[in-house]
């Protein structure tokens, strides 16, 4: 037996409306599973719309210096998925689409996964700053590899694939990278007391 075919149309009047006042797909499914327990996916919804030629409404990102930093901000201290980030910028007020955000992350250099070119650029963005950052070797002697690569994406607001990231410090500061060696590999003494009653 077939699956039982969606019963939309009944929630025509009521979808475009939703649709039209600028509500989220995900409200709009969310809406209709609570008040009447029918789970449609998103493309069923968008499928449907344009079968009742309900036009494309597009969502016009006003990018401000605020938007930009907050979702920087977001994307570092978290590292969320994109509908995540999503989610996060319109609980504190934006009015911005799945896609806007996704377009705007990725104009910003903020990527989770790199091609060969941008890998390449990437690579000579970091070799510059770490370069110039005059309290990396005191980092890399006193700081396992996770909190150097946290370190690394807060001082430079980039996302560095692990390997790319060590390799460039091996070559820039090996005395740094043999310092930290040295320390792992030193044992302490042993250490006794005399005692409480020791005078």
């Amino acid at each position: 037996m077939g699956r039982k075919p969606y019963k939309l149309k009944a929630f025509r009047e009521r979808l475009i409306k939703l649709y039209r006042k600028g509500t989220d797909d995900n409200t709009i499914l969310s809406t209709l599973f609570k008040e009447h327990g029918l789970k449609v996916s998103r493309s069923t919804l968008r499928r449907r719309l344009r079968v009742w030629n309900v036009p494309k409404r597009n969502i016009r990102l006003n990018i401000t210096n605020d938007l930009k930093n907050d979702l920087r901000a977001l994307f570092f201290e978290c590292f969320p998925s994109d509908n995540e980030l999503w989610e996060l910028l319109k609980d504190d007020g934006y009015e911005v689409s799945l896609n806007s955000i996704r377009e705007l992350r990725r104009s910003m250099d903020l990527f989770r996964r790199y091609t060969p070119e941008q890998a390449n650029r990437l690579r000579e963005r970091l070799k510059e700053e770490l370069h110039n950052d005059t309290l990396l070797p005191h980092v890399i002697q006193h700081q396992g590899q996770r909190l150097l690569r946290t370190y690394l994406r807060h001082q430079t607001e980039l996302t560095i694939p692990n390997q790319l990231s060590f390799d460039l410090i091996r070559s820039i500061y090996p005395n740094s990278i043999q310092e930290r060696y040295k320390l792992l590999k030193t044992h302490r003494g042993g250490f006794t007391t005399p005692g409480p009653d020791y005078i």
